[in-house]
């Protein structure tokens, strides 16, 4: 059973730099702060929210007396003391702790304060498979530059891996390092600078014992943002107008119907936990479900072609990517389009003998 006074501690390191920094007055004059978005994005329990606001706003009251100066004079006064250097190592060990526990849940802020949001997604690119269509993927971030997305999402299996019996044979790139090495250099970059928020799938942790190809990935990559091995929590929005987006990466194979698994995976959440948007990669479909138990559920399609494996399960790849575009009020997805751009295998001429 954990420590209480450790619990509180840990909250308190979490909550504390988020009321300093998103607390605000409403037209009586009364300290706001946003409760249920902050609840959201670090999973802490309400009651433990309250509790820690509590006891933020009695230290903040209770410095102001000691120190016999109103609550302007207060912020004024906090904010030299932080010019001066003499809050600074405080504050760099309170942001490092938070990161550190952000990062733990792998819940990642994204920032983007515009009535509606545009978001790119992208899956299963398998980089290093012969079939992984380096070309098609360069022509989607074409597309999200001239569409203006603000973001890029990326449901996982960035590269093909080791997954299966005889898949060197089916490889440009064969071993860990050689696809690091190859998709580093293949992968397109923005040229509006937007950043890719991804998470790794199946393959890319395939017999790679103790190796983390997501991290490898980012560390040499800065416009790569890794959020998670298999799931990813991204909160987008700003204030209280936020949203939250589920990355998911699950295992089991395709159903019989192409709805199937998006509903059980929804059904799966307990209470509270469900988020607003739901992206999944991993089962090569294309599939947009609007509000199925109040969820966004997308499936992502996949960048990769229909490989020899698959055809020979009669197993489809939807191959393509999706824009999306939302706008976002104080209970979340006020409405969400998606539209999907597909890719077709160019028509070989015949050969005639």
């Amino acid at each position: 059973m954990p420590n209480p006074k450790a619990l509180s501690e840990k909250y308190r390191l979490i909550l504390y730099p988020l009321f300093e920094k998103e607390h605000y007055k409403d037209k009586h004059g009364v300290t706001r702060i946003p409760l249920t978005s902050i609840c959201e994005r670090t999973g802490i329990p309400k009651s433990c929210v309250l509790r820690s606001k509590r006891n933020w706003l009695k230290e903040r009251e209770d410095l102001g007396s000691k120190t016999a100066i109103s609550e302007p004079e207060y912020e004024d006064r906090k904010e030299l003391q932080q010019e001066n250097g003499n809050l600074k190592d405080e504050i760099e060990r309170l942001q490092y702790q938070v990161e550190s526990l952000v990062q733990q849940r792998s819940i990642n802020l994204l920032n983007i304060d515009t009535e509606y949001v545009k978001l790119g997604v992208i899956s299963d690119k398998h980089m290093g498979s012969n079939y992984d269509n380096v070309e098609f993927l360069h022509a989607a971030y074409k597309v999200f530059d001239d569409s203006g997305v603000q973001a890029i999402l990326d449901a996982g299996d960035i590269a093909d891996g080791d997954n299966y019996r005889g898949c060197h044979f089916e490889q440009r790139a064969v071993g860990f390092d050689n696809q690091l090495k190859y998709a580093v250099e293949n992968h397109p970059y923005s040229e509006n600078g937007i950043k890719t928020y991804y998470i790794t799938g199946n393959h890319d942790w395939s017999r790679q014992v103790g190796a983390d190809f997501g991290k490898a990935l980012a560390e040499k990559r800065d416009d790569l943002v890794y959020v998670g091995k298999d799931m990813g929590v991204i909160i987008c929005g700003s204030g209280e107008k936020t949203a939250t987006i589920h990355l998911i990466h699950p295992g089991g194979g395709t159903a019989y119907a192409l709805s199937y698994k998006m509903q059980k995976i929804i059904e799966s959440y307990t209470g509270g936990t469900k988020p607003n948007i739901l992206i999944s990669g991993h089962f090569h479909k294309a599939e947009y479900i609007p509000n199925y138990r109040g969820v966004f559920a997308l499936q992502a399609g996949c960048i990769e072609k229909q490989t020899p494996f698959m055809r020979s399960k009669h197993i489809a790849a939807m191959t393509g990517f999706w824009i999306i575009e939302f706008k976002i009020d104080t209970k979340g997805i006020r409405n969400m389009r998606a539209q999907f751009f597909p890719y077709y295998e160019p028509q070989k001429k015949p050969v005639y003998i």
